[in-house]
């Protein structure tokens, strides 16, 4: 037996995500500015999002009561990778997130990957880290790609997760270390790209900021996030700013934007 349901919850995402973008292309170029406002008219029309009886993301337009979910993560979508859900934006949103993904398993392949990144989003360390953990004893080959198919999604979305788990800027802002693995105790990356034109080196030691350097092409004003601590920092194009634990300025490098 199957049905068929007018605007799932993943539908409405994307569109979500979309039309905004066209919007915001459409008022930069100056042009289409009566597709522009058949746009914003149907943004207004898209049914909200819902919470379920389970306390979840509602996936249907109704309150269906769900079968075998299987690899099923279409629910996710408006908070990873869309962004119309957001950990702090949409707090209520964002818990029913976190409640259907503590049904959920580590394990390998495609799904294991995105629920990296979905607890990446959700700022939880320990979560990002027992997935991390499973994948790589259970699906990653010795060439590093997927051990029992050939899923590049799974390999390549791997990667993205643990990035997602030591930089985000889908928010707003530039959130550095938002869900350390736990037992990442020590460690540095360099060179992560973050959305505005920013390129951003981080080191942590006992788990926890140890500094950053965060260099941006085109300059301006951003919002800079670690834990529950925030800094608005103000850029000139190509420059470089280097920070402490408590995200305080500690030298600047002057340069131009590539």
């Amino acid at each position: 037996m199957a049905f068929l349901s007018p605007s799932p919850t993943m539908d409405v995402a994307i569109i979500r995500e979309l039309f905004p973008h066209c919007i915001e292309a459409s008022e930069t170029l100056g042009v289409d500015e009566a597709f522009r406002a058949k746009l914003r008219a149907a943004l207004d029309r898209l049914p909200p999002y819902q919470i379920n009886h389970l306390g979840c993301l509602q996936e249907w337009i109704e309150d269906w009561k769900a079968g075998d979910q299987g690899h099923n993560c279409s629910p996710n979508f408006p908070f990873y990778p869309g962004s119309s859900i957001t950990l702090r934006g949409t707090p209520e949103l964002a818990a029913a997130i976190g409640k259907w993904m503590e049904t959920r398993r580590p394990g390998g392949g495609f799904p294991s990957v995105w629920y990296i990144s979905v607890w990446s989003w959700l700022e939880r360390g320990d979560k990002t880290a027992a997935f991390i953990s499973a994948f790589v004893a259970k699906a990653v080959a010795p060439n590093l790609h997927n051990s029992g198919a050939n899923q590049s999604d799974a390999s390549f979305g791997f990667t993205a997760g643990m990035a997602e788990s030591l930089l985000q800027s889908h928010a707003g802002e530039i959130s550095l270390l938002p869900a350390l693995p736990s037992g990442w105790t020590e460690g540095s990356v360099v060179c992560l790209r973050a959305r505005g034109g920013c390129e951003v080196s981080i080191q942590w030691k006992d788990g926890k900021l140890k500094s950053a350097e965060i260099r941006s092409q085109p300059g301006g004003v951003r919002t800079i996030r670690c834990g529950n601590r925030t800094a608005s920092l103000s850029f000139k194009p190509g420059e470089v700013i280097r920070l402490n634990a408590e995200l305080i300025s500690i030298s600047i490098t002057r340069g131009s934007a590539l």
